[in-house]
């Protein structure tokens, strides 16, 4: 989980169609929400051909290149996600800050699930003019056990346990609940990936590292130089990938470059 900022892509316009709006005016008649495909293709987009169709799923993919917002798995089958289930927020379904983009495993695992911290009143008319701002207001006055993504910067309270397959865990209740719910510790081929990455890390790095304290400690110079300098090379790579928004597990990664003592070598 790193934190996502959503201001770097355009707002999808069937967000804010005539379309859009007659419908969430329905579902606030209705004071639910009604899962019919009228409803769903609002935000999941429509079978039916037009200029703005899956234009939030796009938009969406675009932001997050492609990975999923919580597990950060390069996906291929996703879904829109409501972070406040629209079951429940049925005002909140075609919402801009509202809307994730998640692998089909994570939103298996979340479901409807929203436990929060404290409880607030819902709908109020008055928030119809900020509709697709609201969550920042409403985390003030009912705190979810999720963690949002795109406003909530957590990645350094996100610990790994090196020594057991890059377990996640956090001294911080709510990361720990989304670790737990999503089962992030509990997906082989999640453990498998993040686990592909340090091994990658500690058995070229330290190798390398190990290559080049042998070199100096026999006094030779030239060789234990090379050695260093590619040692650096595969080091600052790494680092930089760490920053690639492209690239998977950045949570995991910028661990490394921050905690690894390998790392120290760059100064």
């Amino acid at each position: 989980m790193i934190k996502i900022d959503k201001s770097k892509v355009k707002m999808p316009a069937s967000l804010n169609s005539d379309l859009t709006k007659k419908r969430r005016n329905e579902l606030i008649e209705a004071g639910k929400y009604i899962d019919e495909a009228v409803y769903n293709s609002r935000y999941k987009g429509s079978k039916v051909k037009d200029e703005n169709q899956g234009d939030v799923q796009k938009a969406l993919r675009n932001l997050y290149n492609d990975k999923c917002v919580f597990c950060e798995s390069c996906i291929e089958l996703s879904a829109v996600e409501h972070f406040r289930p629209k079951a429940i927020y049925y005002w909140l379904a075609y919402s801009w800050d509202n809307l994730l983009l998640i692998c089909t495993n994570c939103n298996s695992h979340k479901r409807e699930y929203f436990e929060k911290l404290k409880q607030s009143n819902l709908f109020h008319k008055d928030d119809l003019a900020n509709i697709h701002s609201l969550t920042q207001k409403y985390n003030q006055e009912e705190q979810s056990q999720f963690i949002h993504p795109e406003l909530e910067d957590v990645e350094e309270e996100i610990d790994f346990d090196f020594d057991k397959n890059c377990l996640m865990s956090s001294a911080n209740q709510r990361v720990d609940y989304t670790i737990s719910k999503l089962k992030l510790n509990e997906r082989n081929f999640l453990i498998n990936q993040r686990k592909a990455i340090y091994d990658n890390l500690m058995n070229k790095g330290k190798d390398r590292f190990l290559k080049y304290q042998i070199q100096k400690a026999k006094g030779e110079k030239e060789n234990s130089s090379k050695t260093l300098y590619t040692l650096k090379g595969f080091l600052e790579d790494f680092k930089i990938d760490s920053q690639n928004e492209k690239k998977t597990y950045l949570a995991l990664r910028r661990n490394l470059v921050r905690n690894n003592p390998l790392f120290s070598i760059l100064g």
